[in-house]
């Protein structure tokens, strides 16, 4: 049976609300992939279910192509590397001629991706990096910017003083930043682990 299909003028970075717990359920199994070799099909069937959940709400494959990035960003955090470098693999990933499932609109994500994480970019304030990229809702701003904050992390800090310096950037840098914060949260939880939030915020929220 076919999933319904959302819709195709929904250009804003939504999808990355739910892809974190779309990862989750893959990680273990591409964990243990990797350690035998056998990877591609464990891969292939993240993308598959990434593909399915963003497609229910948002059948536009400019929003599959960055909820494909940011899910493998979070993949890799899950699996030990740092934001940074976990985003730089994603983006690899993203650009590998030879992946199942292809979209045109992969190779644009990936470069925009790649412009909010170059190393001139990430030596600016995250405010004047949203104040030129954008604030908004849509794509590619709305899946840049959270990624810049998550890689500007520093890695120097306390794990819970890094998440919510990254997390607070986010949110006073204004605009519409439910799906960026979405974004970069879940990214930084992915890396730093749950002891990273704050209890209070755990509180208020849980």
């Amino acid at each position: 049976e076919e999933w319904p299909q959302g819709s195709k003028d929904d250009k804003q970075a939504d999808a990355a609300a739910k892809v974190a717990a779309v990862v989750c359920l893959h990680a273990g199994h591409i964990a243990r992939a990797r350690a035998a070799e056998s990877a591609a099909a464990a891969d292939e069937a993240l993308q598959v279910a990434v593909d399915e959940a963003t497609r229910t709400t948002q059948d536009d494959d400019l929003v599959v192509s960055s909820a494909r990035l940011v899910a493998r960003v979070i993949l890799e955090c899950l699996l030990g590397a740092p934001p940074a470098q976990a985003i730089e693999t994603a983006i690899a990933h993203m650009r590998d001629a030879s992946r199942p499932g292809r979209l045109d609109t992969d190779e644009a994500c990936a470069a925009a991706a790649a412009v909010a994480v170059a190393p001139a970019m990430l030596a600016r304030p995250h405010q004047e990096v949203v104040d030129e990229l954008g604030n908004t809702c849509k794509l590619m701003n709305s899946m840049q910017t959270p990624l810049h904050a998550a890689a500007a992390a520093s890695r120097d800090e306390a794990a819970m003083d890094a998440f919510v310096k990254a997390i607070r950037a986010t949110m006073v840098a204004r605009g519409c930043n439910c799906s960026r914060l979405c974004i970069a949260g879940a990214v930084l939880g992915a890396s730093l682990g749950a002891s990273a939030v704050p209890d209070g915020w755990s509180a208020r929220t849980l």
